[in-house]
């Protein structure tokens, strides 16, 4: 069964950049999201295994829609894509 990855971030480039790079993988399902929101309601369906979140995106950011993800799919792996340098988030 292939891997299910959600890449959530509303830069386009950085959409593009990582399916570019992902899809090189064989074995990988990717879905992609532009908003928090979006994020969630991918995961009610698509289930990811693991999920690429950026922090700063309209509505939801990611840290919220992170938690709602994890709700959905308390299995999922998630790793946080930040342009900041300083980073102060508290994640519960």
């Amino acid at each position: 069964m292939p891997m299910k990855i959600l890449v959530a971030d509303d830069e386009i480039i950085m959409l593009d950049s990582c399916r570019h790079i992902l899809e090189k993988e064989e074995g990988l399902t990717i879905e992609t999201a532009c908003s928090g929101r979006e994020a969630i309601e991918k995961a009610e369906t698509f289930h990811p295994d693991l999920v690429l979140m950026d922090i700063k995106m309209p509505g939801i950011n990611g840290l919220e829609a992170l938690k709602e993800i994890r709700r959905l799919t308390p299995s999922a792996i998630f790793v946080i894509l930040s342009a900041y340098d300083n980073f102060s988030y508290e994640i519960g």
